[in-house]
């Protein structure tokens, strides 16, 4: 081999092993997006059945009251 042929293989070495890394990086923050998406989407659903569970209870009250544990408000 001569000394142009190594050159030029490093060079093509050199621009596949860049691109490589560069589309990993592409990925890796791509990834690190749908995470954070994912994670406040989950948070979105935990925080929406709190409510609604909560609006489901109001006013339920479930000790032995009369009136089936329902609070009746003074008029």
């Amino acid at each position: 081999m001569t000394l142009v042929e190594l050159l030029v293989a490093m060079t093509v070495a050199a621009v596949i092993t860049a691109a490589t890394a560069m589309l990993f990086q592409t990925h890796l923050r791509l990834a690190m997006q749908q995470e954070e998406t994912t994670l406040m989407q989950q948070e979105l659903i935990a925080a929406t059945n709190q409510i609604a569970e909560e609006l489901r209870m109001c006013g339920y009250s479930p000790s032995n009251a009369p009136g089936f544990g329902f609070m009746h408000m003074p008029s």
